[in-house]
């Protein structure tokens, strides 16, 4: 059928006893133009919730609307710069809630000795079409605790 036509439309019955003809036409226009094609979704990444896992790990709970690569990226000041604490990627196959963790590296924790540390985490999803979509939040790493620096040793 073509768009913005009108048709005329007669309409018959048939059954065992035989065909009976209506004796009125009909009259049908089709729509004026073919939808268009759905808007693809832009990205979109919820922070659900981000807290350390003692001094070693970074954990983030995010939603997103669309498949891609989830990326979370946790720095810290340094000096007038930030430094990389730790960095983890998974690829998704489907909308939904996922959590994904990172290790801190050494320099973070050995910096954990002294003071603890404000975190960045930034998680940021990377669809296979479209632009990326970034969500931050900050974390305190807690310091590391002198019992636990202390190893074994014990009075």
């Amino acid at each position: 059928l073509a768009p913005a036509t009108t048709y005329l439309v007669r309409m018959e019955a048939t059954d065992r006893d035989g065909t009976a003809a209506a004796p009125n036409v009909v009259r049908l226009t089709t729509a004026a133009a073919v939808p268009p094609a759905p808007t693809p979704t832009a990205a979109a990444v919820t922070i659900r919730s981000a807290f350390a896992l003692g001094t070693r790990q970074i954990r983030a709970r995010a939603t997103i609307n669309v498949p891609g690569a989830l990326t979370l990226v946790a720095s810290r000041a340094a000096g007038m710069r930030r430094a990389q604490a730790c960095r983890a990627t998974r690829q998704l196959a489907a909308a939904g809630t996922y959590t994904i963790t990172c290790t801190v590296g050494p320099a973070t924790r050995r910096a954990l000795r002294t003071r603890s540390i404000p975190i960045r985490v930034r998680l940021t999803l990377a669809p296979a079409s479209g632009a990326a979509a970034t969500a931050t939040v900050n974390v305190l790493l807690q310091r590391t605790p002198a019992a636990s620096r202390a190893g074994t040793a014990r009075r």
